[in-house]
């Protein structure tokens, strides 16, 4: 009898280790060399107030260029803004087939993909979402500023919460993007840009397909309009708040 009782209370021991690694801005693996996750967002400011600007007809290669050009220039102006060193990722704009060290990804199959191997964000030349593309660009600010890597060593320490972690990164791309969207559409309606079907399916970037967790779509909205309706990444602490 006693035996099963020091289980239950070791068990208990590390739900709180988890919770206080959690709201200390850790998780499991971290290291010495994992980023807080409540505050390496913390530096960066708002985006400014839309402009008006446009990218032409979506669903063009024009369209998604110019989308992806534009996240890309805003990123690079909030990492310098925040003192924090800053590089594009490798863009493909592709028709039919496109390629990275993490594999092919084809036309109607996945819209947007980023592999963190070679820093390649591969996109769709026929998106019509410049949400998409915002959220794609989203993994390569994770992966700059170590989450990405963080939440891969949480992962092999704590296996069954993996998908909990990979869920949570997604959100936390979702309202990154809306971060950018701050500053591109004054009257967005968020219903309509983060559609009723939840996340892909297939992960949108390098996961163990059993540990992938699709979102929900409300808690997709939820997270891209806590970046949107201010503009500032410091809201997009997706791990030590209830999601």
């Amino acid at each position: 009898m006693l035996a099963p009782m020091r289980r239950l209370a070791l068990i208990l021991v590390l739900l709180l280790v988890l919770v206080a690694l959690v709201l200390s801005g850790g998780l499991p693996g971290r290291g010495n060399k994992g980023a807080n996750l409540r505050r390496v967002l913390g530096p960066f400011p708002a985006t400014p107030a839309p402009d008006g600007r446009s990218f032409g007809a979506p669903g063009s290669s024009g369209f998604v260029v110019g989308v992806a050009s534009d996240v890309d220039q805003t990123w690079k102006e909030l990492f310098q803004k925040a003192g924090r060193a800053y590089h594009s990722p490798k863009r493909i704009v592709y028709k039919r087939t496109g390629k990275s060290d993490c594999g092919v990804v084809r036309a109607r199959t996945s819209d947007v993909y980023y592999c963190e191997y070679d820093e390649k964000l591969v996109l769709d030349g026929g998106i019509t979402s410049a949400i998409s593309v915002a959220h794609g660009y989203a993994h390569h600010i994770q992966q700059l500023l170590g989450i990405t890597d963080q939440i891969r060593r949480a992962e092999k320490a704590s296996p069954s919460q993996a998908r909990d972690f990979w869920r949570r990164h997604e959100l936390q791309a979702d309202c990154l993007a809306g971060v950018w969207a701050h500053s591109t559409y004054p009257n967005l309606d968020v219903d309509a840009a983060i559609p009723d079907s939840p996340a892909a399916a297939k992960p949108d970037h390098l996961v163990d397909p059993k540990h992938w967790a699709v979102a929900k779509a409300g808690q997709r909205r939820k997270w891209f309009r806590g970046g949107y309706e201010g503009g500032k990444a410091s809201a997009c602490d997706t791990f030590s708040r209830d999601v």
